[in-house]
């Protein structure tokens, strides 16, 4: 019973955005009295599943939002060619003055760009792995040195294909536990001995 409840403990840390795998591997190993098999276990299914479901749900914004926006669009449309059927046939349809003056007068705003902040940053460093490794290599990449929840939020934002990015999300989350918690484990065995 033990067990179960350090591995539930596990699975919810791991499932916490930027704690994850991260902490949850190295606090399981060090403070918990089950095996580091099971820790790492536990801090995959918490990390995977909150990862696949942030997908999922960035997925559904997404469609939400692209209907959204085609509404109006289609709306537009109809009332377009609504109003071709009723105009007269003749061509000596004089132009609307306010559509000139719009075109005609562009506005600029000079304002200073704000210093970018630290998610600015973040995304900025992704967006290079993503030109030059793709859909792999910033999931394996992100995953490790960013956060995977981050990593997959930004994928998502770049557009990725959500079953190729859940299967790498799912790929570098079981090679980065597995490399933490080996070497945490052998580093603690080498410690203590």
């Amino acid at each position: 019973m033990e067990t179960i409840i350090y591995f539930l403990i596990l699975l919810i840390m791991a499932a916490i955005p930027f704690v994850e795998y991260m902490v949850a591997i190295p606090v399981g190993i060090l403070f918990m009295p089950i095996s580091t098999t099971s820790v790492i276990v536990a801090s995959i299914i918490g990390n995977v599943l909150t990862v696949i479901l942030l997908i999922v749900l960035v997925e559904k914004v997404r469609g939400w939002i692209k209907n959204k926006t085609q509404e109006p669009e289609q709306v537009k449309q109809e009332l377009h060619t609504t109003e071709e059927s009723n105009q007269p046939e003749s061509n000596d349809v004089l132009p609307d003055p306010a559509d000139e003056t719009e075109q005609a007068s562009p506005i600029n705003h000079e304002e200073e760009a704000p210093s970018p902040s630290r998610f600015e940053k973040q995304r900025v460093r992704a967006r290079r792995y993503w030109d030059r490794f793709g859909l792999a290599g910033l999931s394996i990449l992100g995953t490790g040195l960013l956060s995977s929840h981050l990593t997959a939020l930004l994928a998502c934002s770049f557009g990725a294909n959500r079953a190729k990015l859940s299967l790498w999300m799912i790929i570098s989350i079981i090679l980065w536990s597995v490399l933490l918690g080996g070497l945490i484990h052998f580093g603690v065995i080498t410690f203590f001995e």
